[in-house]
C-alpha cells in the first residue's frame, strides 16, 4: 500500500508542476528547458495514473504492482512518443 501512496504523491507533484508550466510559460516562446521539464513532468503523472489503474483493475498483491508498475511504463512511454511524433509532424 505504501507503493501506490508513492504513486499517488508523484502524481500530485507531477499534475502541480504541469500546471504551473502549462500557465507560467508560452508554449511558442519557450525554451528546450522548459518543454523538457513540461514533457518529463507528462511522463511521470502518466506513469503513475498508469500503474495506480493497472494495480487497482487486476489482483492486489505484491507482484502484480510490479505488472502494473511495468505496464504503466510502457504505455507512458507509448503515449510520450506519440505525443512527439505529432509535435514533430506539424
Amino acid at each position: 500500500m505504501s507503493k501506490v501512496l508513492v504513486l499517488v504523491f508523484v502524481g500530485i507533484i507531477s499534475l502541480t508542476g504541469l500546471v504551473v508550466i502549462a500557465f507560467s510559460f508560452d508554449p511558442a516562446q519557450s525554451n528546450v528547458y522548459a518543454k523538457f521539464l513540461f514533457y518529463s513532468l507528462l511522463f511521470a503523472l502518466l506513469w503513475s495514473w498508469g500503474s495506480i489503474g493497472f494495480y487497482y483493475f487486476g489482483k492486489k498483491d505484491e507482484l502484480q504492482f510490479e505488472r502494473a508498475f511495468k505496464r504503466g511504463f510502457l504505455i507512458s512511454t507509448l503515449l510520450l512518443v506519440i505525443l512527439t511524433l505529432l509535435r514533430i509532424r506539424q
